[in-house]
């Protein structure tokens, strides 16, 4: 009974240390390419990448995003929104694809890279998933190619009061699955 009063008592801080352990970021260094992953319907993603070019960390972004709202692909309105917002279309590639999920987008990206002779990357993601988009790049790349993560903030999660929000509690629950899927299929190394 004490220990479950006192883990009551702590409730926020525990709560707040259960959703920092998703955010694994690198330090930044300049790289020869950025990469924006799919899954952000808020535009933080490819701006945040937008932010990495302007302040000199590569000279391009490559956008990735498979075929989904009203049949067109996510990489091509990320870029759209991006323009609108000012940045110049020429620093970006689009390269849509057909894939299911970060371990697959970690492939063809990592493939693609691989075909480009690129030996560094940073990779962009929303804030919640940068520790297992960390480990599936990290893996995926391996000898060939160096995978630098960078968080993006998520209008939807915040570490510190995500079970405040129901959209903050629905991604801390399928993250919280998603990473543990992703440890049973791989083993732990987090």
């Amino acid at each position: 009974m004490v220990l479950a009063w006192g883990a009551y008592a702590q409730r926020e801080p525990l709560l707040s240390a259960a959703g920092s352990f998703f955010i694994k970021v690198d330090t930044l260094e300049p790289t020869e390419i950025i990469v924006v992953l799919a899954g952000d319907g808020s535009g933080q993603r490819i701006m945040k990448a937008v932010g990495l070019v302007r302040q000199g960390l590569a000279p391009k972004i490559f956008v990735s995003g498979p075929r989904g709202h009203y049949d067109h692909h996510e990489s091509e309105l990320a870029i759209e929104f991006a323009v609108k917002q000012g940045a110049p279309a020429e620093i970006f590639d689009a390269f849509p694809m057909d894939v299911h999920s970060t371990r697959e987008e970690a492939q063809v990206v990592d493939a693609e890279l691989r075909r480009r002779g690129i030996n560094k990357a940073i990779v962009v993601t929303s804030n919640f998933h940068t520790r297992r988009a960390s480990q599936i790049f990290k893996q995926q790349g391996g000898q060939t190619t160096e995978y630098l993560i960078a968080s993006a903030p998520s209008p939807f999660f915040e570490p510190d009061n995500w079970w405040q929000s129901r959209a903050g509690k629905k991604i801390f629950l399928l993250e919280s699955l998603k990473t543990l899927n992703s440890w049973v299929e791989q083993g732990s190394s987090w």
